[in-house]
């Protein structure tokens, strides 16, 4: 059987959707500088774009409301500038197309953390934004060009903590609003590219919830044979037990450190996935096929995986955020694989595969009373995995470190490992190998 693969022609010319965005990110991680970038790069390709400086702003509110500035301002006169300065952004919103503002989560002092994002912070926007500068350029900047105290004297291990603890904070809000963190770095001008893309395009390639919606829907329409079940497959280190990804970039001449690189932190929101389809558009087509067909040659099935999902009588579904093309020939040979969806590496790809969108492919199937049963082996899957009803981690060589915190945070988690060896999560076990 042939492998379907779906494709959503969305991607024709539009005039971009007005939009709030809120960038975050620690002191002097450099978001003024980048905002006045992406703002001068959107006004050249017709896009009316403000950036509304956050503090500088409520320092004035303050200023001149209450002729004192805003660290002097007590929290109910904080809580009146907050309203006001929410009311200038919807404002603002009216007579532009994008609307940046730049704020703090936290802020850092002796006794921790301070968390300044609000209810109304919140609920004002419709995009979130951090920007994940090196921790050694922030030192860097501080120690050039210091304009408070703290700059002179904060260390690295401060400024990681201070990231994580924003990072955590502004997921479990976004999570709690069903919208993306996206993940940026240091490299502004492919953090200017993707920012357009996202105004331009959003709808078409970053609105997860209906892009799953759209690509149920059409496999549904499309199968030849119906069933109540449905596998969702990952594809590297689950379906495989090998990563096949990097043995593409061995043929492709692609440092490896690279993709670790962009990952770092494990860092997996739309920029970087964004990131690694650019690493590849070097390739022309025939060093692309030549690293596809080695990279397919070096596939190592998990046999253990590969029976337990045919004897499911269920669809059986490859959802890899790997190479679409790559896991598009291993689904020919299985041949009992009715659909493939991954991230493309031929020309602009229509979606990136996403846990998000992990995560609402396992909703759309849920949404037509179809049961999802979910294998996976990384912090990648595990959106997927916590809402499908059967739920299944691998882990065929060693224990990924970032699933191991994750189990180890005190949560109360439906996912069970299977074909277990040596290599266990603090997890229940089942279907344990004793070789």
């Amino acid at each position: 059987m042939m492998a379907n693969v779906i494709t959503i022609n969305m991607l024709q010319e539009k005039e971009a959707a007005k939009m709030k965005i809120a960038v975050y990110g620690v002191s002097r991680s450099g978001k003024d500088y980048l905002l006045e970038r992406v703002v001068a790069y959107l006004k050249t390709q017709g896009i009316s774009a403000v950036h509304i400086k956050g503090s500088a702003t409520l320092n004035q509110l303050s200023n001149q409301e209450y002729n004192i500035p805003l660290k002097q301002a007590d929290e109910e006169k904080r809580t009146v500038l907050r309203k006001h300065f929410i009311d200038i952004v919807d404002k603002t919103a009216l007579t532009h197309d994008v609307v940046f503002v730049d704020g703090h989560y936290a802020f850092i002092d002796e006794a921790g953390f301070n968390t300044v994002f609000t209810d109304s912070d919140k609920y004002c926007y419709d995009h979130f934004f951090y920007l994940d500068t090196p921790t050694e350029k922030i030192i860097e900047f501080s120690r050039s060009n210091p304009r408070q105290a703290q700059d002179l004297t904060i260390q690295p291990d401060e400024i990681d903590e201070w990231k994580h603890f924003e990072i955590q904070g502004l997921s479990n809000a976004c999570d709690e609003l069903d919208k993306e963190l996206v993940i940026l770095d240091g490299q502004t001008q492919d953090c200017i590219w993707f920012i357009t893309q996202w105004i331009r395009d959003f709808s078409s390639r970053f609105d997860y919830p209906i892009i799953a919606k759209q690509l149920v829907e059409e496999f549904l329409e499309n199968a030849r044979t119906k069933h109540q079940t449905v596998v969702l497959l990952d594809g590297d280190n689950t379906l495989a037990t090998n990563d096949t990804t990097y043995d593409f970039c061995d043929v492709s001449s692609i440092n490896k450190s690279k993709l670790k690189q962009i990952f770092k932190g494990d860092r997996y929101s739309s920029y970087q996935f964004f990131q690694v389809q650019r690493l590849y558009q070097h390739l022309d087509d025939v060093q692309r096929e030549k690293a596809i067909q080695y990279a397919v040659s070096k596939i190592q099935i998990s046999n253990d995986v590969w029976l337990f999902s045919k004897k499911q009588n269920a669809y059986c579904c490859i959802l890899t955020s790997g190479i679409l093309q790559l896991w598009q020939y291993q689904a020919d040979r299985l041949d009992s694989i009715e659909q493939v969806w991954g991230n493309s590496i031929g020309g602009a790809s229509n979606f990136f595969v996403t846990p998000r969108l992990k995560k609402h492919i396992t909703l759309a199937f849920q949404a037509h009373g179809i049961h999802v049963i979910a294998i996976g082996d990384s912090i990648i899957d595990i959106p997927m995995l916590e809402v499908a009803e059967q739920s299944y981690i691998v882990a065929h060589t060693k224990l990924n470190q970032a699933v191991i915190r994750y189990f180890s945070g005190g949560l109360n988690t439906k996912i069970q490992q299977i074909f277990a060896t040596e290599w266990r999560y603090p997890i229940k076990q089942l279907f344990e190998k004793t070789t």
